[in-house]
């Protein structure tokens, strides 16, 4: 201080009754051989000088080297510091992306309801958001991000800095769009079929039936749950399809295929054939039942006329010689077990080849 004529600090730690304090002194040249010397306590100021470098440490490594993305931008947008992870999630050196905005690597069509949750935060309307939406690579693909905001005032409460935390979640969101499209196609094709599709629990309680339900039986979707499979079955098949149902389930079977009659509310018999699928869960335990039944009942009756007309006089309508060789055969198979004998009567027609030429 002598020697420059200029003030002089200097700082030292001192011990004082057995503990380190810091003091910080003066020196202020008076006269060419005088000098004051003003001693004060920084204890207090050191200590919080010390926790506050060990502070802004913990924070730049926790900003650092943090494993998501996080970045820190004015209130306009632009990137005044980006970590590690965020420069590898979108490809980027830390210099280029601190020449960049936040609008400039938002996808243009999530541009603008990013921007009115930035200007709601900005005036104080909310006091952080949260929003996924789809930001740029540097190669150009687009990345789904999880994006958490918050705003950082002054002692004024005005806006200082925006801190955002990124997660990608492209695959996330990838695979959450193919579900949902899986999921639309199952119900078009579920909804856009001609067959009725059911699902019911190991106690034959209906639990899902698509609308298909609402033509044949005239009963929407909604009134099926909760009721039995056995509410719609014909009376005189329901013994045999209870029998049926639970020898699928004593054997444990994984698929079979069944039909019978059903009455639908109006009173309107149909027939059905079902394709049973028994679904069992990891401990072999049986979770559902899937029922995938066709409306057969026009093949039923064809058949039904195609049998009848090949046993039966189409002209008369009596029955002809199949129908008879038929009974015949079956009536030597009864008379066989039981030692009982059959007779044949064969009746001769006056007159009726004349009938036969002239009428056919």
């Amino acid at each position: 201080a002598l020697e420059t004529g200029k003030l002089q600090v200097c700082k030292a730690p001192i011990r004082i009754n057995g503990k380190t304090n810091h003091i910080e002194a003066r020196y202020f040249p008076c006269s060419e051989s005088e000098v004051i010397v003003i001693v004060c306590d920084v204890t207090v100021n050191q200590r919080m000088e010390c926790a506050l470098r060990e502070s802004e440490a913990r924070f730049r490594d926790a900003f650092d080297y943090a494993a998501i993305g996080r970045a820190i931008a004015l209130p306009q947008g632009e990137f005044i510091r980006v970590n590690n992870s965020f420069c590898q999630l979108l490809g980027y050196d830390r210099e280029e992306l601190l020449t960049k905005t936040w609008p400039e690597i938002t996808h243009p069509d999530d541009l603008k309801s990013s921007l009115e949750y930035s200007q709601n935060l900005l005036a104080g309307k909310i006091p952080s958001f949260r929003h996924i939406h789809r930001l740029i690579h540097k190669c150009g693909k687009h990345m789904w991000v999880d994006l958490t905001v918050v705003l950082l005032n002054d002692v004024n409460g005005i806006p200082l800095y925006i801190v955002g935390d990124i997660v990608d979640i492209t695959e996330q969101v990838l695979a959450e769009h193919a579900l949902q499209a899986s999921e639309e196609n199952y119900r078009e094709f579920v909804e856009g079929t001609d067959d009725l599709i059911t699902r019911f629990d190991p106690q034959a309680t209906i639990t899902f039936v698509n609308h298909r339900s609402n033509k044949i039986f005239g009963l929407p979707p909604d009134k099926w749950i909760g009721l039995s499979v056995y509410d719609f079955v014909h009376p005189d098949d329901k013994q045999a399809f209870q029998e049926a149902f639970a020898s699928w389930l004593a054997k444990r079977i994984t698929n079979t295929t069944y039909d019978n009659r059903q009455i639908s509310r109006s009173g309107q018999v149909f027939h059905l054939l079902w394709t049973i699928n028994l679904h069992y869960g990891p401990l072999g335990e049986l979770d559902c039942i899937n029922g995938i039944a066709r409306d057969i009942t026009e093949r039923k009756v064809s058949e039904q006329v195609l049998k009848y007309l090949a046993t039966h006089d189409p002209l008369t309508s009596l029955p002809n010689r199949t129908l008879f060789s038929d009974g015949l055969n079956h009536a030597l198979l009864l008379a066989s077990r039981s030692g009982t004998n059959v007779a044949v009567m064969f009746i001769d027609l006056d007159g009726f080849k004349s009938v036969n030429d002239a009428f056919g």
